[in-house]
């Protein structure tokens, strides 16, 4: 999600559509990570990717995941 930094709203984005890559927020159920689905167009794929900032948001985790299409399959990437 680098490429996120380089568009207006940086990590808050809300959408982001260019045709090839479409970026979205998505609720993460009974969680309290912050989740963006990912699609891309081409290849028909849909990636889930989540962020989670620890209590004194000094630290940030960051997941990567394959995703169905309503982005609940959650199918871990390690990066």
């Amino acid at each position: 999600m680098r490429a996120l930094r380089n568009v207006p709203g940086g990590d808050d984005v809300r959408d982001y559509d260019d045709g090839g890559v479409s970026v979205r927020p998505v609720p993460i159920e009974y969680s309290p990570e912050i989740g963006y689905g990912i699609h891309f167009a081409d290849t028909g794929e849909y990636g889930l990717h989540t962020v989670f900032f620890d209590d004194e948001r000094d630290k940030t985790y960051r997941s990567y995941y394959r995703s169905d299409s309503k982005f609940k399959e959650q199918q871990y990437l390690d990066t």
